[in-house]
């Protein structure tokens, strides 16, 4: 009796008060779905630009497959007609950039970790495993001279712009500046507390940057080794890959580890700075791993990235807005570089190949290069004439090339074969390109927005039903 009381005594009123409690709910309800709808189309909305949709590529213009292991290094001739690229089985391997046609190869190290082109294209650097460095003839692969002074792996090199010095990072906790005639270092850089990795040289030729598992990127004097500034903006994450921006105002540097190390699992990111000061200017985070490789657009525009996620990157130098994605390698990236021209990319990874790409032209039919069957007569690479130049002391700080002998050379020989500036437009299929990132469309609020329309038109009809059927209830009672 007392819930009879409570609820009414009627029929009638037991039914009204079911449907009033019918329409409750239908109404919480169509609250409850046009909140998600529109709580679902903010969160979009803020995402972050490298998050947000850009094209895909996997076809590359030529896939070179020479080395018999990982390839761990790559750069361009100055002129942008040939690649030299080097990898885990040793070698220095010079090809043609169009058809992947080998040139030369040369054996310099158990591993062969770095390697850089002179800007004056003459000559080639290269370092590996326990602190092996070389400086090859370009044309024919044929040594120049070896250099003895640094005890851990050479992971970086980079040319001084005048093609006079250049300098090794390593994983003995150093950076030596080299005089590559007298061949002997000039200068021996110790501000690091742990491995030196990459290293990059400032267009204007003063101040070199090196990256260290020390969590730090620091720039330095070239002539004397004097610090200038120490970037700690990746937070002591271990920090593998730096580069200089074009006009010399910014350097941009990625997080990661290898070998003994082991690799960095959180906080992996790529940020640009300014060099002057140190202040970060973007943060990236559009790999889901680590940062192994980094290169500028030669216009200062657009940055490349590769790392362990398989995937090159391109993006804008200025926003981090993603430009290009580039998934055509199965495994590790660990060094990319840009083409004079701007026109290519090459990136190298443990899948065991080079491949070059476009990021803005739709690609050719792809080549793959065999090389074993595109030998040339050019001259063996096994050095016979040229001795090694062996370090016996350390020199003033201050280079003076005059002071130092002049080493033998090779005359560099006439290349038979020929780039094209670009791939005939005729002869190019579409490229395969495909949307990527969280919208599929592009336009998540202008979806979301009919989706929660509709729900509230279909929930106001069941209130009208309910309504109509608890009134002609009440007059038939």
């Amino acid at each position: 009796m007392v819930h009879l009381r409570l609820w009414g005594t009627s029929a009638y009123n037991c039914g009204f008060h079911r449907s009033v409690l019918h329409i409750f709910c239908c109404c919480v309800l169509t609250m409850a779905a046009v909140s998600a709808a529109f709580a679902g189309s903010t969160s979009v909305s803020k995402a972050a630009p490298y998050m947000q949709s850009a094209p895909t590529l996997s076809t590359a213009l030529v896939t070179y497959k020479g080395h018999s292991g990982p390839v761990i290094g790559v750069a361009w001739s100055p002129d942008g007609k040939w690649l030299a690229s080097s990898g885990n089985d040793g070698t220095v391997q010079v090809w043609n950039a169009q058809n992947g046609g080998l040139r030369w190869k040369m054996s310099v190290a158990r591993f062969a970790f770095a390697v850089a082109w002179s800007p004056d294209g003459t000559k080639i650097a290269a370092g590996g495993s326990a602190g092996s460095l070389a400086v090859l003839n370009a044309a024919t692969g044929a040594s120049m001279a070896t250099y003895q002074g640094q005890t851990g792996d050479i992971e970086g090199i980079a040319w001084s712009p005048d093609s006079k010095y250049f300098v090794s990072g390593s994983q003995d906790n150093t950076a030596n500046v080299w005089d590559v005639q007298a061949g002997k270092a000039l200068v021996t850089y110790k501000g690091h507390s742990d491995a030196v990795e990459r290293v990059a040289w400032s267009p204007d030729g003063k101040s070199i940057a090196s990256a260290s598992h020390d969590g730090t990127v620091q720039t330095w004097e070239a002539a004397t080794g004097k610090q200038i500034t120490t970037y700690t903006g990746h937070g002591g994450v271990p920090v593998w890959e730096v580069a200089w921006s074009p006009d010399g105002t910014r350097i941009v540097s990625g997080t990661g580890s290898a070998g003994a190390f082991g690799p960095v699992t959180a906080n992996n990111s790529a940020k640009v700075w300014e060099a002057a000061t140190g202040k970060t200017l973007l943060t990236y985070s559009g790999h889901s791993g680590q940062v192994y490789a980094l290169a500028w657009s030669p216009d200062g525009k657009s940055i490349v990235s590769g790392g362990d996620d398989n995937s090159a990157r391109v993006w804008n130098a200025a926003t981090g807005q993603t430009e290009l994605v580039y998934s055509g390698h199965s495994s590790i990236i660990f060094k990319v570089a840009w083409s004079p021209d701007g026109k290519y990319i090459a990136s190298a990874s443990v899948d065991g190949t080079v491949q070059v790409w476009s990021p803005s032209a739709p690609p050719p039919a792809a080549a793959t290069a065999e090389p074993s069957a595109t030998e040339t007569t050019e001259p063996s690479a096994t050095p016979t004439t040229e001795p090694p130049a062996t370090l016996t002391q350390e020199p003033s700080a201050t280079p003076s090339a005059t002071e130092a002998p002049v080493l033998p050379t090779t005359p560099p020989a006439t290349a038979t074969e020929e780039m094209p500036a670009a791939p005939v437009a005729t002869d190019t299929p579409a490229p395969q390109v495909a949307p990527i990132g969280m919208p599929r469309t592009g336009a998540p609020y202008r979806e979301s927005l009919p989706r929660a329309l509709l729900l509230t038109i279909v929930a106001l009809i069941s209130v009208g039903g309910m309504l109509r059927l608890s009134a002609r209830r009440k007059r038939t009672r």
